[in-house]
């Protein structure tokens, strides 16, 4: 039986105690060759554990055969990173795709395409890791040698651009994300064709980015389009439709469509665990989703299990203090307080927020969520005193991104305003109301029925002051 070596312990094995022989084998060459042709099909086939020893040995014979800066051993340190990449084993990836990286820069130079192409792999899995601000100089970086070595609408260049786009909507940056996507899917339609499945990815990222701006309709459009053209190239099956299936799911939870999302969600589970097994990060997300789903049905029994199983993928395979498990620790706790179990919400909230805050910055949108979620956590259970800070930083974190006139940052002023009435500070109360009531005039106008009910509140507090002058005309 052969034996699956770790990624570190092989980079190690053969930097230091392989040895070079200096001289090609050509017929053990041959054997890498063939190795590679092995692999390649094994992947389209999704046999990822029958792949993997043979993209290893592949890599054993040109690292003795060619030396350890040779372009091809590159090329094999890109196939089993992408390899373990695909398996869901992104932090084993990591160092196979940074030496290919280093050897391409040094050997064929930074604006050879092959060396973009490692630039681009780097971010992509950077941004898979959460780690956006590492990622971002590579997607530039690639995106740059690409457009002036292959030309503009080269197929290449969508790939940049979408992890380009990537990067700024995990900032919350939809304005830039946007027309990055635009310009992907454009050159895709233009080189590949409308009906290929590169074209629906692009489809599909186009579609999540309008469900992210609440542009649902825009979003159904783009998902169903997806959906159909995998279906159809890559059959009922494949791991890509599971993507869409998944993702139109994710669409129909958001509208309270859930009888909608159920079914596909179910769907999209069943084929990642038998396309891609149990203990794939991809499956985890599936586990969650439908856990989520059950969770909005207040189906608690059914959504524990679902959550607990994510979670203990996410940790096994993406780490302890990935922004998945964070997500999924989320969860977790939101159902636990639901489920009146305090103590378990409150440890999962913390455990949460510690990750987001390390990983991705005091400021990341996913940071001020958990900061979020849990000032929420305090002012349910009465701690007042504990969520003040918490909802004051909140504010702070906004007013820097998506902006101080924007409605995100109404909603957290009010907030705050009502922990302030709480606490009987009804001045701080009043100042908080009433500017969250002016972000929202500006943003979504006087009639709007988030603009009426802030005055309306503003209108109640003046009245529970007893500042009946200042109350009556609002109403």
């Amino acid at each position: 039986m052969n034996k699956q070596i770790p990624a570190l312990m092989l980079m190690v094995f053969l930097l230091g105690f392989f040895p070079v022989s200096g001289w090609s084998n050509p017929a053990e060459l041959k054997e890498a060759v063939d190795l590679n042709d092995q692999v390649g099909q094994l992947v389209r086939d999704r046999r990822y554990q029958q792949a993997l020893p043979l993209a290893q040995k592949a890599l054993q014979i040109r690292y003795k055969d060619l030396g350890p800066e040779h372009p091809e051993t590159a090329a094999s340190l890109t196939t089993l990173g992408l390899l373990y990449q695909e398996m869901g084993n992104p932090t084993d990836a990591l160092p196979l795709l940074e030496r290919a990286l280093q050897i391409r820069n040094k050997v064929l130079g930074p604006s050879h395409p092959a060396t973009a192409a490692s630039l681009n792999n780097l971010g992509e899995l950077y941004l898979l890791l959460g780690d956006s601000d590492k990622a971002l100089p590579l997607l530039e970086r690639s995106l740059r040698t690409r457009e002036r070595v292959l030309g503009p609408e080269h197929p290449d260049i969508a790939s940049s651009l979408n992890n380009l786009a990537a990067f700024y909507q995990d900032k919350s940056d939809y304005d830039k994300a946007l027309p990055l996507y635009e310009r992907a899917l454009k050159i895709r339609e233009k080189a590949l064709s409308p009906n290929n499945p590169e074209t629906a990815v692009s489809l599909n990222n186009l579609a999540e980015l309008y469900r992210l701006m609440g542009k649902y309709d825009k979003s159904l459009i783009f998902h169903e389009k997806s959906l159909q053209i995998n279906e159809k190239l890559l059959g009922p099956f494949h791991p890509g439709t599971a993507l869409s299936l998944n993702n139109l799911a994710t669409l129909f939870d958001d509208m309270g469509f859930y009888s909608k999302a159920q079914p596909l969600y179910e769907r999209a589970l069943q084929i990642r665990q038998k396309a891609l097994g149990l203990e794939h990060l991809t499956t985890a997300q599936s586990f969650n989703n439908l856990g989520v789903l059950y969770y909005h049905l207040k189906e608690y029994d059914k959504a524990l299990p679902l959550y607990e199983r994510a979670l203990a993928i996410r940790e096994k395979a993406a780490g302890p203090e990935h922004p998945d498990t964070a997500a999924t620790l989320t969860n977790l706790a939101s159902l636990y307080k639901d489920m009146a179990k305090p103590d378990k919400a409150l440890e999962l909230y913390q455990r949460a927020l510690q990750i987001r805050e390390k990983t991705l910055g005091p400021e990341h949108a996913e940071t001020l969520a958990g900061i979020n979620n849990l000032a929420a956590f305090y002012v349910d259970t009465g701690e007042l005193v504990k969520a003040l800070p918490l909802y004051e930083r909140l504010i702070k974190g906004k007013e820097k991104a998506p902006g101080p006139d924007h409605p995100d940052t109404a909603n957290s002023l009010l907030k705050l305003s009502q922990v302030y009435q709480g606490l009987g500070e009804y001045d701080k109360a009043v100042s908080h109301t009433s500017r969250a009531l002016k972000i929202r005039e500006k943003a979504l106008g006087v009639e709007h029925s988030d603009t009426i009910a802030s005055t309306n509140g503003l209108a109640a507090l003046y009245a529970g002051m007893g500042a009946y002058e200042k109350s009556l005309p609002l109403y």
